[in-house]
This record gives structure tokens, C-alpha cells and sequence, in this order.
């Protein structure tokens, strides 16, 4: 075998293949393309207030709360409406704290209400 000229990061190495014009796992660029994991791409996600995971909270705090799920889905959606997270609806109307009423909320779950009977 011959040594021949990485691709891309310009090495010379021995192909273990006939077409190998890369040299592989060894490859400084795609280590580097690859190995740039730091700190920085942890992301940490709070499943409970995020709008993608409503399908899987609503069914939970029904059956934790013993609630209808489409008077929590209801909650969650106006509370989305109004811009506020769902920790209102959930503090206010299923743990029973005496928290002011939102009327932004309010309108959001009356509209919802009529959509639904209209």
C-alpha cells in the first residue's frame, strides 16, 4: 500500500479501502468538527412549562389533581395565550393558592370556552 493524502486535513496515511480519501477517526478536522461538545451545549429543559411537552403535563396533573384533562388543557392553553406560564394556572386552580386573579387569563379561557360551545 501506498500512503496517500487525507482530504481534508491534509495527512498522510495508509487507506484501509481502495476509495478511503479520508483518514478517518484521525482526522483532525473531523475531530474538530465533532469534539467542539463544551458546557455551552447543555441546555436545560423545565418539561413542565415548555409548550412542546403539553400533551404529556396535562394528562399527568389530571390524573395527579383528579381533574378533567380538558379543564387543564383548557388552563394551559389560555395561560399560553395570555403569555404566562402554565405555573399560574397550576398554583391558582389546582394547588388552591390564594393568588389575584389574572384577567388576561380569564378572557383567554372564556374565548377558549366559546370556541368550544359555539
Amino acid at each position: 500500500m501506498k500512503l496517500i493524502k487525507c482530504s481534508q486535513c491534509e495527512t498522510m496515511f495508509y487507506p484501509t479501502r481502495k476509495l478511503n480519501t479520508t483518514c478517518g477517526a484521525t482526522c483532525r478536522k473531523r475531530q474538530q468538527r465533532y469534539n467542539t461538545y463544551n458546557s455551552g451545549n447543555i441546555k436545560i429543559m423545565h418539561p413542565d412549562f415548555d409548550e412542546k411537552y403539553d400533551w404529556q403535563l396535562c394528562p399527568t396533573l389530571a390524573e395527579k389533581y383528579v381533574k378533567d384533562v380538558k379543564f387543564i388543557e383548557r388552563g394551559v392553553k389560555a395561560c399560553r395565550m395570555a403569555g404566562i406560564c402554565p405555573s399560574y394556572f397550576i398554583d391558582k386552580y389546582l394547588l388552591k393558592k390564594d393568588l389575584p386573579i389574572n384577567q388576561d387569563v380569564q378572557a383567554a379561557s372564556r374565548e377558549l370556552q366559546r370556541r368550544v360551545y359555539t
